[in-house]
């Protein structure tokens, strides 16, 4: 017996216990009044099968995406109150899981996960009843967007200043640029003299005073999210003129 007994005046009566899924339960029901009550009524019975949710389809991430922080989206499911999205290595550890109340089909987690490496995503549905099966993991791999070569802007052919301000045009998913500046060996190729390789701007001004009338030629390039380094770009020459003063 899993309830007592209740009286009541109407002829329905809806219980406030949780009746397990797929179990087997028989009740009775039987009258009264001032006088007495009457027998009880054959047992009838009953299965509570709640139909099981559906398993949610999932959009995106899957394959190389753009981002260390990708926002887990699928499709909603019919009497779902909630689902969990789960987050795993290609080998099957755990890195993230959350609870999302209903009314939301995505989420993004706030941890980053580490570039170049694959991963997988499952999403289940669920209510105060039952939870829903797993949906199929999904792999995807975070990916840096790769690097162009920044474009120079000046100097140019020719400064006229002994601390030239060397500037380029930003490159888009950019996190920090090397800028390098040489001169001719002698033989052919070209010396590295300056070197800043940690510049979060588009502007670099070395603190090294350079020699009028002198010819250098500088290079910049950029770094992805991923640490990845892009192309240098075009050498580009330029002499401080001593005649500017």
């Amino acid at each position: 017996t899993i309830t007592d007994p209740v009286r009541v005046t109407g002829t329905t009566y809806t219980y406030g216990n949780v009746f397990g899924n797929n179990q087997a339960y028989a009740w009775w029901v039987r009258s009264g009044n001032a006088h007495g009550v009457s027998a009880w009524s054959t047992a009838k019975a009953f299965t509570v099968s709640v139909l099981g949710l559906g398993v949610p389809v999932q959009y995106s991430p899957v394959g190389d995406v753009l981002t260390n922080v990708p926002q887990y989206i699928w499709s909603a499911v019919s009497g779902a109150s909630y689902y969990t999205v789960r987050v795993e290595t290609s080998t099957g550890v755990k890195v993230a899981e959350a609870t999302i109340l209903a009314d939301k089909t995505g989420y993004t987690f706030e941890q980053p996960l580490s570039f170049n490496q694959s991963y997988r995503w499952s999403v289940r549905a669920g209510n105060v009843d039952q939870q829903g099966a797993w949906s199929a993991a999904k792999e995807f791999r975070p990916v840096a967007k790769q690097m162009t070569a920044p474009v120079q802007k000046g100097p140019l052919q020719r400064a006229v200043s002994q601390h030239p301000t060397f500037a380029w045009g930003a490159v888009e998913g950019a996190v920090r640029y090397e800028v390098s500046v040489g001169v001719p060996d002698g033989a052919g190729a070209y010396k590295q003299t300056l070197n800043a390789n940690n510049v979060t701007g588009t502007t670099h001004q070395f603190q090294e005073i350079f020699i009028t009338n002198f010819g250098y030629s500088w290079w910049v390039r950029t770094a992805n999210a991923a640490g990845e380094w892009g192309p240098w770009s075009p050498r580009a020459d330029f002499f401080v003129d001593g005649s500017r003063r």
